[in-house]
């Protein structure tokens, strides 16, 4: 359930999105191929967190990783650097995250949905602007 604060700024974050005006899901749909629907349905899962526990983040194999690369480079580098992965070969997901506190190392560790320890490269939290 979405408490009034955070319902009012997921609405706002739709707005930016379906405006095109969010920077963060630009770039996740122009790199990763991440669709509006799935963006806005995870967006949602998060913006319910009321401890600010969650996050949301890019799960994406290498060959995806590679080619996210490439798409931010010009076409001089991507001729020098080649293009070394599998196009049928590319998955990504939005993985959802939540904030994990060790109390005898104080160290802050990411679950996800499976219990295993993540590290995100791109992640969004509910209190991140996009």
């Amino acid at each position: 359930m979405m408490t009034a604060s955070n319902k009012q700024k997921y609405e706002a974050k739709v707005h930016l999105v379906n405006a095109g005006k969010s920077k963060v899901f630009a770039d996740w749909h122009h790199f990763f191929g991440v669709s509006k629907a799935d963006f806005l349905k995870e967006l949602k899962w998060l913006m319910e967190d009321t401890g600010f526990k969650r996050e949301i983040a890019i799960d994406a194999n290498n060959d995806a990783i590679i080619r996210a690369r490439l798409l931010a480079m010009t076409p001089q580098q991507v001729a020098m650097f080649g293009e070394c992965y599998d196009k049928d070969n590319c998955k990504v997901r939005i993985a959802h995250l939540t904030r994990y506190k060790d109390t005898r190392t104080d160290t802050v560790y990411f679950l996800d949905g499976n219990g295993w320890r993540f590290f995100p490269q791109y992640s969004l939290s509910p209190r991140d602007f996009i």
